[in-house]
């Protein structure tokens, strides 16, 4: 009657040398801190774990977000259209931006700028990036 799937948690420090396989990577406010000088280097093991036909379902910093300089560790802001940049070969299902004043969760007014977005993958990464340098 009911459908059963298998579902495995992998929790990782992003510079493991890979990511099993996954259906759906979901990435809510952990991108934030991505060390900046490995985040291309994360952003395609991410890409690469991701099944086609998988989801992903995650949140990147705005460049605008009051931490995205002079915060206690490094972070990784990004504007929308280097955000847009990293879904080629994905259908972008829902994208939003957060550009607000709010609290945090200890209760600290701050300056709000995230892009939150939905995609599921459509191409295995090294066909997107052929014909994306067929393009050029």
């Amino acid at each position: 009657v009911g459908r059963w799937f298998y579902l495995r948690l992998c929790v990782r420090e992003t510079i493991a040398t890979s990511y099993p396989k996954s259906g759906v990577v979901i990435a809510n406010s952990s991108l934030f801190f991505a060390d900046p000088n490995q985040f291309e280097h994360i952003w395609t093991k991410i890409e690469s774990s991701l099944e086609v036909g998988g989801v992903f379902a995650g949140d990147f910093m705005g460049d605008k977000d009051s931490w995205a300089s002079n915060y206690r560790s490094p972070t990784t802001p990004l504007s929308e259209s280097q955000v847009r940049d990293l879904f080629t070969g994905f259908e972008i299902i829902k994208f939003t931006e957060r550009d607000e004043e709010a609290k945090t969760s200890l209760g600290k007014l701050k300056h709000w700028h995230m892009y939150s977005v939905i995609a599921v993958k459509r191409t295995h990464q090294n066909e997107s990036t052929e014909r994306n340098a067929g393009h050029e």
